[in-house]
């Protein structure tokens, strides 16, 4: 259930960076170079929190440590559902900090969760299938960005794109945040930890 819930986080979060950029360039008029340099506040929050989360999850339920943070993630993709072309940029920032919280407490309590439930023998195998958990995920999330924005902008002219794309972005949010709701689900559902020396 961890891996699954990894696999639908990645899925959910991945293409947020890609998504936000074409809208803080495109809408809102961003170099690229600044545009980079803001979306750095998640993974900054992210690395902070995550090694704390992680040792938290050694003391405490790492089911309800991650499931907090799918929480928190969710509840931040659908607040980015609401961008429109003047949502403050410290409303942005304060949401991208969120949602990096939220990053930081799911990542590595769910990381823990997996590898405390087998055996020092199997750590490489189930290292493994993390990683393509998380390889998966990433590319589902490209893929679901991509396949909503061209039906979006398929006939899409100059003069209106910023409303196309601005919608376009509300329904991948809104998706995103669905599945944020089935990771948190299957989050919750999975067994009591059983760390094997």
């Amino acid at each position: 259930m961890s891996n699954i819930a990894a696999l639908i986080h990645y899925s959910a979060t991945f293409a947020l960076g890609f998504v936000l950029s074409l809208y803080l360039q495109l809408v809102r008029g961003m170099d690229a170079f600044t545009a980079g340099g803001f979306l750095l506040i998640q993974p900054f929050i992210m690395t902070i929190v995550s090694p704390k989360a992680g040792a938290l999850s050694d003391k405490f339920s790492s089911r309800l440590i991650a499931s907090l943070g799918m929480g928190m993630m969710m509840i931040g993709l659908f607040a980015f559902s609401f961008l429109d072309k003047d949502t403050s940029f410290y409303l942005i920032g304060i949401n991208l900090a969120f949602i990096g919280l939220g990053f930081g407490l799911f990542a590595s309590p769910n990381n823990n969760a997996i590898m405390g439930a087998v055996e020092a023998k199997f750590y490489g195998v189930a290292s493994s299938i993390l990683a393509v958990m998380r390889l998966t995920g990433q590319a589902i999330s490209m893929s679901l960005v991509t396949l909503l924005l061209s039906i979006f902008t398929a006939e899409a002219i100059e003069s209106n794109y910023v409303d196309i794309l601005l919608h376009s972005f509300k329904y991948i949010f809104i998706l995103f945040g669905f599945l944020c709701i089935i990771a948190l689900f299957v989050s919750l559902m999975r067994g009591k930890e059983n760390v094997k020396e």
